[in-house]
């Protein structure tokens, strides 16, 4: 994250009595135009609470405080061309809602909000290369973080971390090129939700989400094109479901999954899906708890999938259309279930089970193909 330290140092310094645009009301707005402004924007104990910076040029400094107002909370920030840097901070409200638009490049966008009682949100847009943005919600209740990379952003990162957070969704789409998203979500509650979308133009991206101490949620990378790799791994959780679809070549996936007690834990129901279309993918699952399950399927040719699962009552899953593919499964602990298809020509497929209660099926139609099956 390059969003500079000075800037949050100067606006506090500034919220107490400086040079700059400085605004303190229930209602504010600051316009600038030019280049090497800064705006401070500072919200306290009000009732409803709205700020809103718009600057038209390079090099600018925009910061917004709201904490403690009762009211209905909103704050936006609006920056052009180059080397701009927006920080949005809403502390122990009743909710709040957050907007920042970066249209340049070289710029920064970092909202945090921590303490709001309902109904926080948050969406950042970059429609420029280069950039950084941050979303950061800790210790709220009902929380939506949203950052959108539209198409013609390049080399830029989009980063979302919920801590402590009940019923938290937070969403990455990304139509760029060489763009890193990661959402980290830690000890929110039920019912909660993290996804990564690549689509239209995007290629050579990666994505990233982790959940750790969570039950009951989701994780969803959905790719097009080509070049992404995409990771999703849930630590420490039960009923929870990780996919990852990738529509293109040269796509890697990867979806690792512990039970809510770690390794061999006790957790139920968590579920692993990868789908890949097209050619040259590979997919790799790895599962530690009780009763998981991984779906692999992949279409086309030169493809490799892979799993691993530890525990008890395992299923894996794998099903590859094509030429010259590979598929494994290895299984350890009690009562295991594979089952690997491969349907062309020149594919290879291996089983590997240990310990009891061992079930292996292949099935294979075509020419050239290999299998192998060993129990133990």
């Amino acid at each position: 994250m390059k969003i500079k330290l000075s800037l949050v140092t100067a606006a506090v310094s500034l919220a107490f009595g400086a040079v700059p645009t400085i605004a303190s009301a229930d209602n504010a707005t600051v316009g600038q135009y030019g280049s090497h402004h800064k705006a401070v924007i500072g919200q306290y104990y009000n009732g409803n609470a709205s700020a809103s910076i718009s600057q038209d040029g390079s090099s600018h400094d925009s910061y917004i405080m709201q904490k403690n107002n009762s009211g209905s909370i909103s704050a936006s920030i609006t920056a052009s061309k180059h080397d701009n840097e927006g920080v949005v901070e809403q502390f122990s409200n009743r909710g709040g809602s957050v907007q920042v638009w970066q249209h340049g490049k070289y710029g920064d966008a970092y909202v945090g909000q921590t303490g709001n009682r309902n109904n926080t949100t948050a969406l950042i847009e970059d429609y420029g290369r280069s950039n950084d943005s941050v979303i950061t919600q800790n210790n709220n209740n009902g929380t939506t973080a949203s950052i959108h990379q539209w198409e013609g952003s390049r080399n830029s990162d989009a980063t979302i971390e919920q801590r402590n957070s009940k019923n938290s969704t937070a969403k990455i789409q990304d139509a760029g090129k060489s763009n890193v998203a990661v959402i980290t979500q830690n000890r929110a509650d039920d019912n909660s939700s993290a996804s990564i979308r690549f689509f239209g133009g995007s290629s050579s991206s990666d994505a990233t989400i982790e959940q750790n101490n969570v039950s009951n949620t989701d994780a969803l990378i959905e790719v097009a094109n080509y070049g992404h790799n995409a990771v999703i791994t849930q630590d420490y959780l039960s009923g929870s479901n990780a996919e990852i679809k990738q529509f293109g070549y040269k796509n890697d996936a990867t979806i690792e999954q512990t039970g809510s007690k770690g390794k061999y834990g006790t957790s139920t129901a968590l579920t692993a899906t990868i789908s890949q279309y097209n050619s040259n993918n590979k997919a790799t699952a790895y599962q530690e708890g009780h009763r998981v399950n991984v779906d692999i399927e992949q279409y086309g040719d030169k493809q490799r999938a892979h799993t691993t699962q530890n525990g008890r009552d395992l299923d894996a899953n794998i099903l590859q259309t094509g030429e010259r593919n590979y598929a494994s499964v290895n299984q350890r602990g009690k009562n295991h279930d594979a089952n690997i298809t491969q349907h062309g020509k020149r594919n290879t497929a291996t089983v590997v089970q240990r310990n009891y209660g061992q079930t292996a099926n292949v099935t294979q139609s075509g020419r050239y193909n290999v299998a192998t099956v060993t129990q133990h």
